[in-house]
């Protein structure tokens, strides 16, 4: 029997918190599209276009910014109807410099053939750069988007 969307994403977000390229691989669109805040770091930037660039967005690049393990992800809500799902919920971590990591997120996915095939996400950008310790990148100069 196919997943419901509703379990897709659930899928989707207990394998982004467990760095899971299997499952990922599994209910990923080959050519999906995720895009990111534009206010977000700009190494974080999308759109993220492939299931591969989708994967190195969470093992690698997100991957770098926590210990591994330490990830939790609690859906706050969902809504799940006609192909798209919303998903507000809430992820603490460890971040790789020992600080505690507690930020909401409202992802949106568009399924598509047992799949998905877009993904928006939406994040508290300012908490991240706070955290992190990181200047954004449109006070220092830096951001030519």
């Amino acid at each position: 029997m196919p997943r419901s969307d509703h379990d897709l994403a659930t899928e989707f977000l207990n394998a982004m918190a467990a760095r899971d390229s299997d499952t990922l691989r599994q209910i990923l669109s080959e050519d999906v599209v995720w895009h990111t805040p534009p206010s977000t770091m700009p190494a974080f930037r999308g759109p993220h276009v492939g299931r591969a660039a989708a994967i190195a967005l969470i093992t690698e690049a997100g991957g770098s910014l926590f210990v591994a393990g330490t990830q939790r992800i609690a859906p706050m809500m969902i809504v799940a109807e006609g192909g798209l799902v919303a998903v507000q919920f809430r992820m603490t971590a460890q971040t790789a410099s020992g600080r505690d990591y507690d930020n909401q997120y409202a992802f949106f996915f568009r399924c598509e053939g047992g799949q998905i095939a877009e993904i928006w996400e939406n994040v508290d950008t300012g908490y991240v750069y706070g955290v992190f310790g990181i200047e954004p990148t449109w006070i220092n100069g830096t951001d030519k988007a």
